[in-house]
């Protein structure tokens, strides 16, 4: 049932690809300087888990909007150089939480004059180039199905328009007199 003559595959199609480009820019305006300070002058470390959870139940999941199922808190954290303590807490499913026990240590990369911007090898990371480039290759495959779905459309089509979704015939049932 349509109420307006909207073509909803290229309507919803556009959008996405109006959203894929804004993560593209997001990337290279963004996250992409961020990787660049650190590889440039990022100091490297040992971070350390330093508490988990016990595994529990996510039942608010399909209100909340939040992947469900058994999820686990973890707190983790290192020292810089100058002894100041970084700590950073997330949240992750259960399958993925497994081998995350307290102790266990991994690599962080952090800028030394903002030690709160840093890149982890097991949990915080920042999208680069190269995701970049593969969200363009999926934007010049939608934008070819964009411009397949656009050339498809009627010649008189003049835009969205309003058009009734229930007919009665010539008289409508609420005219009898």
């Amino acid at each position: 049932m349509r109420v307006f003559n909207i073509p909803y595959r290229l309507f919803i199609l556009a959008v996405m690809l109006a959203a894929i480009l804004g993560m593209v820019f997001w990337i290279l305006v963004v996250n992409r300087p961020i990787l660049e300070a650190l590889e440039a002058s990022g100091v490297q470390t040992q971070a350390e888990i330093v508490e988990r959870s016990q595994p529990r139940r996510n039942w608010l999941a399909r209100q909340t909007g939040a992947a469900g199922g058994v999820r686990v808190d973890i707190r983790y954290g290192f020292h810089t150089s100058d002894g100041e303590w970084i700590e950073d807490s997330l949240n992750k499913r259960g399958r993925y939480a497994k081998g995350l026990t307290v102790g266990r240590k991994f690599n962080v990369t952090y800028l030394p004059d903002q030690p709160e911007v840093f890149y982890s090898d097991l949990f915080k990371g920042y999208a680069g180039t190269s995701m970049a480039f593969a969200l363009l290759a999926l934007c010049a495959v939608i934008s070819l199905v964009v411009f397949y779905l656009g050339y498809r459309m009627p010649n008189d089509w003049g835009g969205p328009k309003y058009r009734p979704v229930v007919s009665f015939g010539h008289t409508e049932w609420w005219d009898k007199t």
